[in-house]
């Protein structure tokens, strides 16, 4: 038999924060406290219905019942383009300078 979902006492102000959120993020958040709570859904399907995994689903639901209000990044996200290719553009601004390169030449 699976466990009852802890975070019973906070049901209610996770209710009133469904109207609150502003963001899809702060949403879903507010949906993993509220589905298992007030709908008796198991963590793979209330995972499964907000479009997560069940591991993240879970993380965002004990924050909130933690903190007893919605997560907030307490600082800024670091930003950039990590793991992205070239766009086309730059592939073609460069493209010169890969040739220069290619046959020795120095590239300042």
């Amino acid at each position: 038999m699976a466990r009852k979902s802890s975070g019973q006492d906070i049901l209610e102000v996770a209710k009133a924060y469904l109207s609150k959120a502003k963001t899809l993020e702060a949403f879903k958040q507010v949906q993993a406290v509220v589905f298992p709570l007030a709908y008796g859904m198991s963590l793979e399907k209330m995972a499964e219905a907000i479009g997560m995994s069940p591991g993240w689903a879970c993380q965002l639901r004990n924050r909130f019942i933690k903190k007893g209000k919605l997560f907030e990044a307490d600082k800024p996200s670091r930003g950039g383009r990590r793991r992205e290719n070239m766009t086309k553009e730059e592939r073609e601004f460069l493209l010169p300078f890969f040739e220069k390169a290619k046959s020795g030449g120095i590239l300042v």
